[in-house]
C-alpha cells in the first residue's frame, strides 16, 4: 500500500435524561441548574479542545445521573479524544449492558475499537449502529475508515458512497474517500475528490494539507506549496515542504513511514472538533484518574451563569495555549538556540503531568535530554505553560527530533531563541 490514512475522529449525538420525579420543586430546578451548568462547561471545553476539561464535567454528570446517556457518551467521546481508549472502552461495554440499542453509544464505541486498532472488531459493531441509526452519516464514514484499515478499498467506498447518498458534498466524507483511492493506487481521483472536497463549506486545514500531499506525489510541488504555507506557521511548513520534496522524488513509492511525518495528513469529519495540535501543540495523554474524579460542583454549587462564564473563560485560555510560541525570534542577548514545543497547557501541573509521560512514552528519543515547563505571559494577559525539549544548538538536531516525535503521533514545533530566554 503506497499511501495511509492516519487519526479518526467522529461524533454521535447527545441525549438528555430527566432528574427523578420524586423530586421537590426547588430541588428539581437546583438540579437542572446545575446539570445545565456542567453540560454547557462540557460542551464548551470540548469545542475549545480542552478534552481533559470536558472529561471532568462529563464526569460529573454520569456520577449524578448513570442513566444520563447523554454524559455517558460526552464522557466515552472525550476520553477517546485524548486517547484514553481503555477507560471509554470499560464505560461503554458497562453502558450498552444496560441499554443495547442505543445507537449513539453503539455507534461511539465502534470508533473506541478503532482507536485502540481492532478495525476487524469494530465492523460488527459499526454495523450495527448502522442497523439502529440507519441516516447516521458517520457511521458509514467510520465503516469506510475501518475497511480501508483491513485493506479492503472497495467496500470503504461503498461505505463512504453510502455516507454521501445521505449527506452530499460533505468535505469530510469526500477527504475520507479521497485518501481511500488513493491508498487504492488511484492519485489522480484522490486529488480530484480532495479539489472538490475544498470548494465544499467545511473545508478545513486537514483537506488542503492531504491535497497538497498527494499533489506532491505526483509531482506538483508549486502547488503544494501554496496550499503547505496558508494553513501553516513558517517554520513547520518548512518541515513539511522538506519532506513533501522528498515524497516527490519518490514519487507514488512514497511509504506510509514517509506520510507518518507530516503533522497534518489525517481524516477527520465533521462536526466533531478538528485538533488543533495538529497545527501546532499535543494534546495531554489521558490520566487513569481523570474518569473517577470528584465532582466539580458540591452540594453548594456555583450558579449556572458563573459556570458558564468560567468555561467560556478556560475555552479562550485553551485556544490560546494551542498557540505556538511567539518568543521564537531570534534574540540580541545571545547566540541563537532551538528548541521543540511539544504542548501548551493552562495548568503547571498539567504541563508537568505530561512532562513525565512523554519521558515514559518515548524514553529512546527524549531520555538524557532537557524537558523544560516554562511559564508564558500571552497578550491577552493570561498565562499558560509550555513543555519544551531542549534548548539544543543545532536546528537541524531539534528538527529531526520533532519529525521522529511527530511519527510517533507527537506533533511538535521548532522554534528559535536565545539561551538567555
Amino acid at each position: 500500500m503506497g499511501l495511509a490514512a492516519v487519526g479518526l475522529a467522529l461524533a454521535g449525538c447527545d441525549t438528555t435524561s430527566m432528574p427523578g420525579e420524586d423530586e421537590s420543586p426547588s430541588a428539581l430546578s437546583t438540579d437542572e441548574a446545575i446539570g445545565g451548568a456542567l453540560r454547557a462547561a462540557a460542551v464548551a471545553s470540548q469545542d475549545a479542545q480542552n478534552y481533559a476539561g470536558a472529561v471532568s464535567y462529563y464526569n460529573s454528570l454520569y456520577q449524578r445521573n448513570p442513566e444520563d446517556m447523554g454524559a455517558a457518551l460526552g464522557l466515552a467521546r472525550n476520553l477517546r479524544f485524548l486517547g484514553d481508549v481503555t477507560q471509554a472502552s470499560r464505560l461503554l461495554e458497562e453502558v450498552l449492558k444496560r441499554h443495547p440499542d442505543d445507537p449513539a453509544l453503539t455507534a461511539e464505541y465502534g470508533k473506541v475499537l478503532l482507536a485502540r486498532g481492532q478495525p476487524r472488531e469494530a465492523i460488527p459493531v459499526l454495523e450495527r449502529a448502522a442497523e439502529l441509526a440507519p441516516d447516521d452519516w458517520q457511521v458509514y464514514s467510520a465503516l469506510g475508515i475501518t475497511f480501508d484499515l483491513i485493506d479492503d478499498s472497495a467496500r470503504a467506498e461503498d461505505a463512504y458512497e453510502q455516507a454521501l447518498s445521505i449527506r452530499p458534498d460533505s468535505a469530510s466524507i469526500l477527504n475520507n474517500l479521497a485518501l481511500s483511492r488513493a491508498m487504492a493506487g488511484d492519485v489522480e481521483a484522490g486529488i480530484n475528490l480532495l479539489r472538490r472536497a475544498n470548494q465544499q463549506t467545511g473545508s478545513n486545514a486537514q483537506v488542503r494539507q492531504n491535497l497538497a500531499l498527494l499533489l506532491a506525489v505526483k509531482g506538483n510541488l508549486v502547488e503544494a506549496e501554496r496550499l503547505v504555507r496558508a494553513d501553516l506557521p513558517k517554520e513547520m511548513a518548512d518541515v513539511n515542504m522538506a519532506i513533501l520534496e522528498r515524497i516527490a522524488a519518490k514519487g507514488e513509492a512514497t511509504t506510509a513511514a514517509d506520510l507518518a511525518k507530516l503533522t497534518m495528513v489525517q481524516s477527520v469529519p465533521e462536526p466533531e472538533p478538528v485538533a488543533v495540535e495538529a497545527v501546532a501543540a499535543a494534546e495531554p495523554e489521558a490520566d487513569p484518574a481523570v474518569a473517577s474524579s470528584t465532582e466539580v460542583v458540591d452540594g453548594s454549587a456555583e450558579s449556572e451563569a458563573d459556570l458558564a462564564a468560567a468555561a467560556s473563560a478556560a475555552a479562550d485560555d485553551a485556544f490560546a495555549a494551542l498557540l505556538p510560541d511567539s518568543s521564537g525570534s531570534a534574540d540580541a542577548s545571545g547566540p541563537d538556540v532551538f528548541r521543540v514545543q511539544l504542548a501548551s497547557f493552562t495548568a503547571r501541573a498539567e504541563a508537568e503531568e505530561w512532562r513525565q509521560s512523554l519521558a515514559r512514552k518515548h524514553p529512546d528519543l527524549l531520555d538524557g535530554k532537557t524537558l523544560e515547563v516554562r511559564e508564558v505571559q500571552l497578550e491577552s494577559g493570561g498565562t499558560v505553560w509550555r513543555l519544551y525539549a531542549g534548548p539544543f544548538a543545532e536546528q537541524g538536531f531539534a528538527a529531526e527530533l520533532c519529525d521522529a516525535l511527530t511519527a510517533r503521533s507527537t506533533p511538535c514545533l521548532v522554534t528559535v531563541g536565545s539561551a538567555a530566554e
